[in-house]
């Protein structure tokens, strides 16, 4: 319910006016100086005037939650550049509730109780009230309804397991009316913008003339470039003195920038974080071989938030896949010969998944026949002739059947690029998931026999390397996240300050470079734009903005936090 929105359809000078005053805003958070030396300021400020922290941090968790909601409500996760966005927008309604707040006061506008009853329950109600679901009846919207919500509101309940629900409604409540308070100020300030500004019949007439009446003209031009350079004399003077001159005139103006120069210390997890995990989960697998409520144990365990104990898993790649839309979920093929031995109650793992470790429980199992084959695809379409793919494909046959080079073939002539990075094979598919022809030749087809096979998407060459029946089972899975111990987190940060001490003790006049360069580090420079929000390369670069675009900021040394430690020097 921003307001601004409305403010947008309602003027385009306001936005002309908002956009000057939004101007005076300017980035000032910084963390200078060594670890014993560490200055914070707020982390913006407008007018010269700190904007208020615990402002921020309020509608920021009301924005986080907002959109975790909605999010979830979609079935998309609420991750790092959603949590971001909603931050950037919790950001720019504090700047405007600090802009527009100013102009309310200027012109002493207000709302009285009058006209936010009027609002609510009177005979102008707000299409939000009329939109909240609880004051529907079965007429419709109902003035007696929000009555009755906002009486019940004054009622302390003598339950003490109603008081905290009770003392919630009261404060959305409260937060409901200030928001329509917002909207009515801004609908009377938009208001008197538009009824100041206004077109006389002189400026239509005038702008009439000037877009239709036409003149006939001649002119000649004297290029600069044609001057010869030797008649002219520019002093060093004469460029001062322009500059002088004309340093204030708009088509010189260019946007502030800072270029800085950093480096990152990355926070990776160790062998010993590794280990760490692997050990947690070794030390869960009695307890969840017991376990009488899988989803409960998987529920408090799992790094994942996939909790079900009955979805069929078939073999994958690397690492596990959760796909609870088409139930597709995947184990790695590092775990498939725990789990072809497998029987129900057995704990496989821990394996790895990607970056993280797992264990699984085997809750049922099924078997399917299951083939292993490989191949190579050439295409028939506008661009290769069902002639000229099919004579392609018996010259690769010719080849690799002489050569027993079929990898090498599919690197070269395949078209398929779903299976180049498997060397042209499907591992373990089971029956009747391919086009008719392609699952005939994988599972009536002579095992180690080259077999062309025509489908609709071309030709292919397949190989049958296995097929059998197979074990395809349920499991209960618990996964952790191989992420930085406090201790590594520690050392990396030890190495950061071991690195501005030596920066700061060294006498050279580019200490930063030379420092970075015996550590074996990389320095990066780059050049940010106060208008940006990002700075390239970094994905979290909010903190280093506000540092950089501080008025007091001086060629120094920041340390910044977040995804990974930086360090950074500023040069302004």
């Amino acid at each position: 319910m921003a307001i601004i929105g409305k403010i947008q359809r309602n003027s385009i000078l306001l936005l002309v006016v908002i956009g000057l005053a939004m101007f005076a805003f300017i980035y000032t958070e910084y963390q200078s100086g060594t670890q014993d030396d560490i200055e914070v300021l707020p982390f913006g400020t407008a007018y010269g005037e700190p904007l208020d922290d615990e402002e921020y941090d309020y509608i920021t968790e009301s924005y986080m939650n907002r959109d975790r909601q909605n999010y979830m409500m979609q079935g998309r996760e609420f991750d790092a550049t959603a949590e971001q966005a909603s931050k950037d927008q919790a950001f720019n309604e504090v700047v405007r509730r600090n802009l527009m707040n100013r102009e309310f006061e200027k012109l002493n506008l207000v709302v009285t109780t009058d006209e936010l009853n009027d609002m609510i329950h009177g005979n102008h109600v707000h299409q939000w009230v009329m939109g909240i679901p609880l004051f529907q009846g079965a007429a419709g919207f109902s003035k007696d309804s929000v009555r009755s919500f906002i009486n019940n509101l004054e009622v302390e309940p003598d339950d003490e397991n109603l008081r905290e629900g009770w003392l919630a409604a009261r404060k959305q409540w409260a937060e409901f009316e200030k928001e329509l308070k917002d909207t009515r100020l801004a609908d009377k300030y938009v208001t008197l913008v538009k009824r100041g500004v206004y077109v006389n019949s002189l400026e239509a007439k005038d702008q009439y003339y000037g877009e239709n009446h036409k003149k006939k003209i001649s002119f000649i031009i004297q290029r600069y470039a044609d001057i010869p350079q030797d008649e002219v004399t520019v002093t060093d003077e004469d460029i001062k003195a322009f500059y002088e001159e004309h340093k204030h005139e708009k088509v010189y103006e260019q946007e502030e920038s800072r270029d800085i120069e950093y480096i990152t210390f990355p926070i990776l997890a160790t062998q010993e974080d590794e280990t760490r995990v692997i050990g947690e989960l070794e030390g869960l697998k009695e307890s969840f071989a017991k376990s009488t409520n899988d989803v409960a144990f998987v529920t408090k365990y799992s790094s994942t938030e996939f909790t079900s104990d009955s979805a069929l898993f078939r073999m994958g790649t690397d690492q596990l896949v959760f796909d609870t839309f088409f139930g597709n979920n995947q184990y790695p093929a590092s775990a498939d010969d725990q789990i072809q031995s497998a029987q129900v109650g057995d704990i496989i793992g821990p394996f790895a998944s990607g970056n993280d470790y797992a264990i699984a429980k085997v809750t049922g199992i099924q078997k399917e026949n299951q083939a292993w084959v490989r191949h190579i695809l050439i295409k028939i379409d506008a661009t290769q002739t069902e002639a000229y793919a099919k004579a392609l494909t018996d010259s690769i046959v010719k080849v690799i059947n002489e050569k027993k080079n079929f990898v090498e073939m599919v690197q070269k002539y395949t078209q398929d690029p779903g299976s180049i990075a498997t060397n042209g094979e499907y591992k373990w598919f089971a029956e009747g998931r391919m086009v008719t022809e392609f699952n005939d030749a994988a599972f009536k087809g002579a095992i180690g026999k080259l077999q062309v096979v025509k489908t609709t998407y071309g030709f292919h060459i397949v190989e049958v390397l296995g097929r059998g029946e197979r074990v395809v089972p349920s499991l209960a899975v618990i996964t952790k996240k191989v992420a930085p111990s406090e201790d590594t987190k520690q050392y990396v940060e030890s190495m950061v300050y071991d690195f501005i001490y030596a920066v700061n003790e060294s006498k050279e006049d580019s200490a930063f470079k030379f420092t970075a360069q015996d550590s074996n580090l990389v320095v990066n420079p780059t050049r940010i734009w106060l208008s940006n929000n990002y700075v390239m390369g970094l994905n979290k670069s909010d903190r280093i903005m506000r540092f950089a675009f501080n008025k007091d900021a001086k060629k120094v040394i920041c340390l910044i936090r977040f995804w990974m430690m930086t360090n950074m020097w500023l040069h302004t």
